[in-house]
């Protein structure tokens, strides 16, 4: 059941408020709050509210500052995500908040207004909404400004629409009204037209400002009367444009079904071609060559086979407008224009503006039992309890949360606001207990220790109580590091000389008082040191006057001070250490995303906001190298947005998921663990709790503790999910414990060509291993003979000839049938070519790599095979052009059906399949068996005819992982993580 904050203003209301107070705590709806704020009563007002013991009732007192601040200061204490208003003088029906709550979920909408009674001071009671007839439904502005007495009292409202819109005392007796109207014109205000409340008319003289807005809200009558009569000549001319829309509707999909009737012909046409191809007759190879000929002047270039398969399967899937649009995309990508990088740009098919639309919501994991090498470092933002400078700036309580609560969505999907998950709330970081929470959390979650921004301006500390806190409280064991945050202060948040608050002066004393200032926090026990030295993180150096200067005299100060050596590690900005100039003064230097990130590709959004993509950015993790000598420590971010922030020229990043998060982390711990040793295995994270920024670890209303737990499975070696679709490997060498594993590879070689590609990812393969090759005519066994004789060193080479038939599936069958008994696993390649276009090659070269395309990989397959016994089938991630392609086929299931039938074996098969497309792979013999016992001969395989689809061997090619599962065993998909192609269609 969910919270309601009731909110109720009271100023000298001794005679009714304890009725006022019981009608809510008597409700029907128990979960609430009952948030009363006193605003100045001079009466016993204050008596009859301590009165009543009920847990559920909070008293808060403030001196004479009106009503609307009254119910303001009530929004901002409230902990409920629903908010209704009661008055000292009100009494509500036993039922209100309950029929509200449900009328509330029933019609998805942000607000509930319900009719009330008012009793004026003629002692007659007055209906609002006057009209009793009136329907449930929508509330429009003329609804609002049509009804006089309209009282906040009788909504119950989300509290999300009260972030930005809160009551304005300065309208007096018009407050309610005007806050109404901003309601219904920026949120979806429903009627429930019952009535469940009571109140006394207020007695409030007219101020000027009254006046002012009572002739506002004439003007607006008038104007809405004239709109409805305008909008009833639209309604029928939006009649007549949508018969027009309807008929070009109906127009699409008859080209729709053109174009379908056009790829069955072209696809019957390429099924004549390839037969063609396939023949030996000489009265045949003459109008071949030539449609080769012609074939080759379309699809020759970059690639343009690839371009045009994926278009056409675009216009059937997206139709034609839709392709036009992604096409335009591929062929005119939007210039970065913040750029920091020279390498290649990720060109992706369209602007994707929504973050992911439904992710996984995940409870709480404790990975306590795990240790890892990896000393991940959360940066740690401490803006979460109040301090006078940003009362004094912002107004009296600002923090952080102020912003978060701000946010609010821009654009479809936008994921705005964000709503910290219940067991933390929006916390205060004065309090110790949060600060003992959030190193729990941390903790058990594989997290090293917090880097925490450090706030100094010339000896002027800011935010400085979470540091102080960890200091007084020896016993929360968590490692921290003090970062500079050396950045003016500004309105707009970004550090510039904007409307500055308060300014980094650098003044001449400030290196020596800088470190006697920091002293007391590095000479901790807890404080995190490298070879018993202090760090001390530094984030803008390039912002400082002779930065070399204050460096040194830091190191100086520090000898002086009894510190002694130090080690100082900077933020790459949009420069690196090298190109601000420092790297010869400094120890380290890390990553800060997004900063020093390509931001590319980037699309506009309302408020001249700009996204960027998130998957461009982990797609170009893969090229990243060290370019400099100085040790870089790596970076990475959580799906970033900072809009909360900034009403316009905010940025956010957008097509973030959990895969990709973790997807990046593995990277970084690889490189990690490649150039540093275990005692210097730092990864920074940005960050623990930047929720202004929309990058943070700790839980949510949306995703609960999903994104921490994705991260703590990255750094702990662990597996993104227990059934993962997608297994990436590659990350590290694994050692092959016991005797190794009997292994066969059973290459079919119909193109001796490129017998020096094969050669060339056998050589990943260095355990004994047992080599068959089968192929179509004496003569190319011949060659494969000659080729491998000195260029293969496998255990046995046995090449065998088998008719043109089957395409590789049959001599695979054919060659081991009897013999996979003999091998614990089978891999299972072919020289896989398409002769009109690049595709083959390419699909081929994708699969040898993501089968035996390093020892690395070859090892985890092995492992992964020793560790589980029930993994049946290990086979790379479908090819991106192919995946859409990869269905059953009408005729695919019927001989499916009939050799499952063979084999005895009792598969429901799904409607939609996966299969290891291109028919490479790793397979457990015990695993497939079945297949391999029955009685198989030649004749069981069509000749070669240049058949695509609707024979026997397309029929095996789907069904090995079900023949797995009949046995009683699994599979896993996998990718190397060196793959650069895209990650996703």
């Amino acid at each position: 059941m969910d919270l309601i904050s009731v909110i109720l203003p009271v100023y000298n209301q001794e005679k009714s408020i304890e009725r006022a107070i019981y009608s809510v705590l008597q409700q029907s709806w128990k979960n609430l709050e009952l948030i009363v704020v006193d605003d100045g009563s001079t009466d016993h007002t204050a008596d009859q509210i301590k009165q009543i013991k009920d847990s559920r009732v909070r008293y808060f007192y403030q001196q004479h500052q009106g009503r609307a601040a009254a119910r303001n200061r009530g929004i901002d204490e409230s902990l409920g995500e629903y908010i209704a208003f009661q008055c000292g003088d009100g009494s509500w029906h036993p039922l209100k908040l309950e029929k509200q709550m449900v009328c509330l979920e029933e019609t998805k909408a942000d607000a509930v207004q319900c009719a009330c009674t008012c009793r004026g001071q003629n002692g007659i009671p007055e209906r609002v909404p006057s009209d009793k007839e009136k329907p449930d439904g929508p509330v429009q502005s003329m609804d609002v400004l049509n009804e006089e007495m309209l009282p906040l009292e009788s909504v119950l409202v989300r509290i999300r629409c009260l972030i930005c819109d809160r009551p304005d005392d300065a309208l007096g007796s018009h407050q309610d009204t005007e806050l109404m109207l901003r309601l219904v014109q920026q949120w979806r205000v429903v009627l429930l037209n019952q009535v469940l409340c009571q109140m006394q008319s207020r007695d409030v003289s007219e101020t000027s400002a009254d006046k002012v807005v009572s002739r506002m809200f004439d003007t607006m009558r008038m104007a809405c009367t004239r709109e409805q009569t305008v909008a009833h000549g639209i309604q029928q001319e939006y009649g007549m444009l949508y018969q027009q829309y309807a008929a070009l509707q109906q127009q699409c999909r008859n080209a729709e079904q053109q174009y379908l009737d056009a790829t069955d012909k072209f696809n019957s046409a390429m099924g004549m071609y390839q037969s063609v191809i396939a023949s030996d007759s000489w009265k045949m190879t003459k109008p071949v060559r030539k449609m080769s000929d012609a074939f080759r002047v379309c699809f020759r270039g970059r690639g343009e086979a690839s371009i045009i398969f994926r278009g056409l399967q675009s216009i059937k899937n997206n139709g034609i407008k839709t392709t036009l649009r992604l096409a335009h995309h591929h062929f005119h990508p939007v210039a970065s224009t913040e750029a920091v990088q020279t390498t290649v740009p990720v060109q992706t098919t369209e602007p994707i503006l929504t973050c992911d639309p439904s992710p996984d919501y995940e409870e709480n994991v404790d990975f306590s039992d795990y240790t890892t090498d990896i000393k991940t470092l959360a940066l740690y933002l401490p803006q979460f309890h109040t301090f006078p400078e940003n009362d004094a700036w912002w107004g009296k309580g600002f923090t952080e949360w102020t912003n978060v609560r701000k946010g609010r969505p821009r654009y479809e999907g936008h994921d705005q606001p964000r709503i910290p998950h219940d067991d933390f709330g929006y916390y205060d970081l004065s309090d110790v207990e949060t600060v003992k929470k959030q190193v729990k959390l941390a903790k058990s979650h594989g997290i090293y220790g917090f880097a925490i921004y450090y706030y100094w301006f010339s000896g002027h500390r800011l935010l400085e109580k979470p540091l102080d806190l960890l200091l007084e409280h020896k016993e929360i064991d968590m490692p921290f590091m003090a970062v500079w945050a050396n950045e003016n202060w500004t309105r707009t948040w970004d550090g510039l000389a904007n409307d500055v608050l308060i300014r980094q002066n650098y003044a001449k004393k400030d290196p020596k008082n800088f470190i006697s200032d920091i002293k007391k926090y590095i000479e901790d026990e807890r404080y995190i040191r490298v070879d018993g030295k202090p760090v001390i993180g530094l984030y803008a150096p390039d912002d400082i006057p002779d930065v070399k200067h204050v460096l040194k005299r830091w190191r100086k100060e520090a000898q002086a001070q009894g510190i002694g050596d130090i080690l100082i590690w900077v933020c790459m900005g949009d420069s690196s250490a090298a190109a601000m100039g420092v790297a010869e003064c400094v120890d380290a230097q890390y990553e800060f995303p997004p900063r020093g990130k390509r931001h590319m590709p980037n699309w506009p959004v309302p408020d001249n906001g700009i996204v960027y993509d998130y998957k461009a950015l982990v797609e170009e993790e893969h090229r990243f190298t060290a370019t400099e000598t100085l040790p870089t420590y790596r970076g990475i971010m959580l799906d970033w947005d900072n809009s909360a922030r900034k009403a316009s020229h905010y940025n956010a990043w957008v097509s973030f998921t959990l895969h990709r998060l973790y997807m990046w982390t593995r990277l970084a711990v690889q490189y990690t663990r490649e150039h540093f040793d275990a005692d210097r295995r730092f990864l920074f994270v940005n960050a623990w709790n930047e929720w202004g920024e929309g990058t943070y670890l700790e839980p949510d209303k949306k995703m609960g503790y999903a994104r921490i737990n994705t991260l703590s499975k990255a750094i702990l070696d662990l597996p993104f999910s227990e059934h993962e679709e997608v297994a990436y490997i590659g990350t590290k060498d694994r050692e092959v414990k016991g005797a190794p594993p009997r292994i066969a590879i059973q290459a079919h070689v119909f193109y001796p060509e490129l017998m020096d590609q094969v050669q060339q990812y056998l050589k990943n393969i260095d355990l004994p291993y047992d080599l068959y090759v089968s192929t179509t005519t004496v003569e190319k066994k011949k060659a494969i003979m000659a080729y491998a004789r000195n260029r293969i060193h496998a255990n046995k080479l046995v090449v065998e000839v088998f008719d043109n038939r089957g395409r590789d599936v049959a001599p695979f069958i054919l060659q081991m049938h009897k013999r996979a008994e003999d091998y614990d696993l089978i891999c299972h390649i072919h020289t896989k070519r398409s002769l009109h276009s690049t595709m083959g090659d390419d699909w081929r070269t994708y699969l040898l790599d993501n089968l035996l395309g390093s020892k690395k990989i070859v090892h985890e397959i092995l492992d992964r095979f020793e560790r589980d016994d029930r993994l049946g089938i290990i086979f790379p991630e479908n090819y991106d052009v192919i995946r859409l392609f990869a269905v059953w086929g009408e005729e695919n299931k019927v001989y499916a059906k009939a050799l499952l039938k063979r084999m005895n074996c009792r598969i429901d098969l799904p409607d939609e399949i996966l299969f290891p497309a291109g028919d490479m792979l790793w397979m457990r013999t015990k695993a497939v068996e079945k297949l391999f016992r029955l009685n198989w001969c030649e004749k069981d395989f069509p000749p070669e005819e240049g058949q695509v689809d609707g024979t026997i061997m397309h029929a095996i090619e789907r069904l090995w992982l079900y023949i797995a599962k009949e046995h009683g065993y699994g599979y896993q998909m996998t990718r190397s993580f060196t793959d650069q192609r895209p990650l996703e269609l």
